[in-house]
């Protein structure tokens, strides 16, 4: 058993405001940027003769930069055998290069023999451009290539979305692009098109047909030998997603690797096999013989993959605090605290056997039918002496998993609806907060009322408690929803999209829950007055606490063990951010 000692000093060890690393001397961990990475590009970046990842990031990644950008993973080890050094962010004379929602593609452009980077701008006052990045020849310290500003190159009418990626395949351009709805009806579909390379840049779109169809149910994404590969999952029932091969000859695709769960295993052709996103913000190679391998690299932040909800626990009671984390694709992993007296450092993060996706719980078309944008709460809900696992989903459930191990060794069952007196419903991707929220010796729940709906379809969703009885046949229950409200008696409603779900503790140390929760990427504080629950902000350096684009997960613990609680938040990049207390303004 680790000692109090020991997880004191290692806490104190940490800047009062940080994302974790996983920190083992000499350690290697998953290669990743943030939410997604489904477009890595391998190439010599820095022209060593070793192939190098290039890799772009969607929403946030380290707190407080820029959220999009692009990273240069340098291959310290060989090709056969590739190692990759900490990812370093690409910029132009010092400012990071941030071109919002973009795609890149490496490419010669002015036929200096050194690669050049082409950037497809794909939202805000840009959206639609190309621009170029040129190779200067010079490098930094690090040996990285130093950019400078190039031309904006001409891109013809028509074509898809830049920011779902863009393909340069025999000197042209080729964009994707994509229907999705949810609601009133569900819809996914995709079509190619391609950009001819004109003179001065790329052409009008010509629609691109596969199996002699423009509209498609797999998303194309590089070729391979002369053929298109993709990705593409069932639509109905159990299940089941791959990459695809369009045979050359004509005729539907072909499931060519088995990538079961994840839905959004985006192929990237590279020599001898085929790069994919692996939990979302992972990157994992598929040779074209043996097994796949996650790649791995040095400096790695602490990450779940992508999208993640960190709740943060004595996993097996040895006396320190681990993070039990989801994920977009459902999963729930543990990265185990292993600090030392001097160090603080963790386990790369593994399975724990815990899955909690929509199709699961409802067979329906819905786009994000294969993601549980899982959200874990790690408790004692049966009163047994060890705990188990509550996973808030996208399917407006909540997926308990009993703890049929120890507690020192868990192992979960299957998981089975959570259930209260008015159904099954608690709200979108949103996680339950367990809590004796009426002093009454049994485990409650603060969550989301959404109604029926297996999708949140509306503007907000309301705050609500439901509290726990033991019923007639001796067995522990659920009461239906009962929304809280403010001082002035309205109800509490969390605006949709975009709402975490919530932790409820007593922040303010004056013996009433308070309860946090993440609204419109911002971290807030409904107090408990006595009289209902006031919002307000929470505040770092001044201005509301964001963290991510997508909601945030939040946890108050004691993590440097001085008294009071700091707040420990994940999100859409998968990593885990600490904030100690007192770098919050306003919160004694």
């Amino acid at each position: 058993m680790r000692s109090f000692g020991v997880a004191l000093v290692a806490a104190i060890l940490l800047p009062a405001q940080q994302h974790f690393l996983y920190d083992r001397p000499g350690g290697l961990d998953p290669l990743t940027v943030g939410m997604k990475n489904d477009q890595p590009i391998a190439v010599d970046w820095d022209q060593d003769g070793r192939t190098d990842i290039l890799a772009r990031n969607l929403y946030s990644s380290a707190f407080g930069q820029p959220w999009w950008g692009i990273f240069f993973f340098r291959n310290t080890g060989t090709d056969r055998n590739p190692k990759y050094a900490g990812a370093q962010r690409l910029a132009v004379n010092g400012k990071p290069i941030d071109d919002f929602y973009a795609s890149y593609q490496v490419v010669d452009w002015n036929g200096d023999g050194r690669p050049d980077l082409l950037s497809g701008i794909g939202a805000g006052p840009r959206k639609g451009q190309l621009q170029i990045y040129l190779n200067s020849g010079r490098k930094d310290a690090q040996g990285t290539p130093l950019l400078e500003a190039g031309p904006v190159v001409p891109l013809g009418k028509g074509g898809g979305e830049l920011s779902y990626g863009m393909r340069l395949i025999g000197g042209d351009l080729y964009t994707i692009g994509m229907r999705v709805e949810y609601f009133p009806k569900q819809i996914l579909e995709y079509r190619l098109f391609r950009h001819a390379r004109t003179a001065q840049g790329f052409g009008d779109a010509i629609a691109v047909r596969l199996d002699s169809k423009e509209v498609l149910s797999a998303w194309p994404s590089t070729q391979r030998d002369g053929k298109w590969l993709g990705t593409q999952r069932t639509q109905s029932g159990d299940l089941k997603s791959c990459i695809v091969e369009w045979p050359s000859a004509g005729g539907p695709p072909r499931c060519i690797v088995d990538t079961t769960p994840d839905g959004f295993a985006v192929p990237s052709a590279v020599k001898g096999g085929i790069l994919a996103a692996y939990m979302g913000g992972w990157l994992r190679y598929y040779t074209d013989r043996g097994q796949p391998r996650l790649l791995l690299a040095e400096n790695m932040p602490c990450s779940f993959g992508g999208y993640s909800s960190v709740e943060v626990a004595d996993w097996e009671g040895d006396g320190d605090l681990d993070f039990i984390g989801g994920n977009e694709v459902g999963e729930v992993q543990l990265i185990e605290n292993i600090s030392t007296k001097t160090r603080p450092q963790f386990q790369s993060a593994r399975k724990i056997g815990v899955y909690a996706a929509r199709w699961m719980f409802i067979d329906d078309n819905d786009p994000e039918r294969p993601f549980g944008q899982a959200k874990p709460a790690y408790v004692d809900w049966d009163g047994d002496g060890d705990l188990d696992l509550l996973v808030g989903n996208n399917s407006n459930r909540v997926a308990y998993f009993e703890n049929i191990g120890t507690r020192a060794k868990p192992q979960f069952a299957k998981p089975v609806k959570l259930l209260h007196d008015e159904g099954e419903h608690f709200s979108f991707r949103s996680r339950p907060a367990p809590v004796d929220f009426n002093n009454d010796g049994l485990l409650d729940l603060v969550a989301g009322s959404a109604g029926p709906r297996d999708r949140n379809d509306s503007p907000n969703v309301a705050i609500a408690v439901y509290l726990r009885y033991r019923g007639a046949d001796g067995k522990l229950h659920l009461r239906a929803p009962q929304p809280l409200t403010d001082p002035d008696g309205k109800e509490l409603r969390t605006p949709v999209p975009y709402h975490h779900g919530f932790e409820a503790v007593d922040w303010d140390r004056d013996g009433d829950i308070d309860i946090f929760a993440s609204e419109r990427s911002q971290v807030v504080l409904y107090r408990n007055t006595g009289k209902g629950f006031a919002r307000e902000p929470i505040l770092f350096e001044g201005k509301s606490l964001s963290v991510s684009h997508h909601e945030t997960s939040v946890k108050a613990i004691d993590w440097d063990r001085d008294g009071r609680l700091d707040l420990i938040t994940g999100g859409e990049s998968g990593w885990v951010y600490y904030f100690n207390r007192k770098v919050l303004n306003g919160q004694p």
